[in-house]
């Protein structure tokens, strides 16, 4: 990595202060270009829009302290909005002298085809904006590779919007801002509003001057989008990379603009929250049954997986056909509301009690007559929520003729050293969300 990206760190408090600095403001929108369904570039009007937007400042302490533990047990929003990308979990970094990056976000299926809620976002801004600036976001469905340097690397542009800031709005500091895109929406007749293709986009965020006639020059120095990386995304996914704009004034992002910060826990992922409109009902499945196929049991039932109460459902590794399996599985089932889901996710809660074990998270696919790994990772030592979308057409993971049974399996093994030879899980919820006409 270049001296130019040399990593940055500054990390949320999680001592919750009840004088937590907390900004109220409008923010002007100069332009709203978005690709709709049928592959059209459309401008929407922009033309007197004002909308109010919220910011918080970002507490920070020094990047050398133990990082502690992180949960993130609040419920998801439904069905006013649905949460469909969340990535803020502890530690924020920046790259000096970057206005502008880019990065993969890969939001929940709930989220495809609908239109943007509320957007939040991180930025360090090291003296504050004493005139108008702009903060220019856009989206692209498509990268391509072996374009080489000086190329843009990404195609099939879907938006491409830019907020217009008032002198003062952002003092200097770290700040996380939402912008309630919803409140636009409400502002155009419902047949000029387009359906947004989501899914996965690679997002770039552009800190520039503001320009009468367009954008101006990019605030290089001052302005740096945020990161997010004690961990990978909570809802949603994103791979460990980014790119940057190393000459801002060409305005692109080319191949040869890939970085990243280390890997983990240093992950190279938007500091981001993303709430789409709401698309039918979402109901909370929970589990008629549970089984071990591997491990010990160690305390807890099936109702264990239906609340974050810490009524644990517990189980300590168990004895294996071979190596390569998990000493423990469990699996657990329930009833979908419906044979058509417009989406499927899990939400679930897990701890283990040692470093050094692998968790994964799978649903059973009844189309293809297997499982289908949704998430895996490291597994957390402190309980940690995740929201996890099902790849694919949701309606493959119901079993219809057997009464629209759905099936998910958690596993964990040890990749690396562990504190004691009997280590052990703990799951606190383990739920679907399937949301359907």
């Amino acid at each position: 990595m270049s001296h130019r990206f040399i990593l940055f760190v500054t990390m949320l408090c999680l001592a919750v202060s009840a004088f937590a600095e907390v900004r109220w403001g409008q923010v002007e929108l100069a332009f709203f270009r978005v690709r709709t369904e049928d592959g059209r570039m459309v401008e929407l009007p922009t033309k007197g829009v004002v909308l109010p937007f919220r910011m918080e400042r970002i507490k920070a302490r020094h990047s050398s302290q133990a990082r502690p533990p992180v949960a993130s047990l609040s419920q998801p929003v439904f069905p006013q909005a649905q949460l469909v990308y969340k990535n803020n979990i502890g530690t924020n970094y920046f790259y000096p002298g970057g206005s502008s990056a880019l990065d993969d976000i890969n939001i929940l299926p709930a989220g495809n085809g609908e239109w943007w809620y509320d957007l939040t976002l991180g930025v360090h801004t090291e003296f504050g904006n004493s005139v108008k600036i702009m903060n220019r976001q856009l989206g692209w469905q498509t990268f391509v590779s072996g374009r080489g340097n000086g190329v843009q690397a990404f195609d099939n542009l879907v938006f491409d919007v830019g907020w217009v800031f008032q002198p003062g709005q952002f003092p200097a500091g770290d700040w996380t801002y939402t912008i309630p895109i919803h409140n636009y929406w409400a502002q155009i007749p419902n047949n000029e509003k387009p359906r947004v293709p989501n899914g996965l986009i690679y997002f770039a965020q552009e800190w520039r001057a503001y320009h009468i006639f367009g954008n101006g020059a990019f605030l290089e120095g001052d302005f740096s989008p945020m990161f997010s990386g004690d961990g990978e995304p909570t809802v949603g996914s994103s791979s460990d990379t980014f790119w940057y704009d190393w000459d801002p004034t060409d305005g692109i992002f080319a191949e040869t603009e890939q970085d990243f910060f280390g890997g983990p826990p240093n992950q190279a992922n938007f500091l981001m929250t993303l709430t789409t409109a709401a698309s039918g009902v979402t109901d909370v499945v929970r589990p008629t049954s549970v089984t071990r196929v591997r491990g010990m049991a160690n305390g807890g039932n099936v109702g264990s997986f239906h609340f974050v109460d810490q009524n644990y459902y517990k189980v300590n590794k168990g004895i294996t056909v071979n190596s390569s399996e998990a000493p423990i599985q469990i699996v657990a089932e329930g009833f979908s509301p419906s044979a058509s889901l417009t989406s499927l996710a899990l939400d679930i809660v897990t701890q283990v009690n040692t470093p050094g074990l692998q968790q994964r998270v799978e649903l059973f696919n009844f189309a293809t007559n297997q499982y289908v790994l949704i998430d895996q990772r490291a597994a957390p030592t402190t309980d940690t929520r995740y929201t996890i979308g099902a790849p694919g057409a949701p309606n493959d993971y119901v079993d219809v003729p057997n009464g629209n049974v759905v099936r998910m399996k958690i596993s964990f093994k040890q990749i690396g050293p562990t504190a004691f030879s009997n280590w052990g899980c703990r799951i606190d919820l383990g739920n679907w969300l399937a949301t359907h006409p």
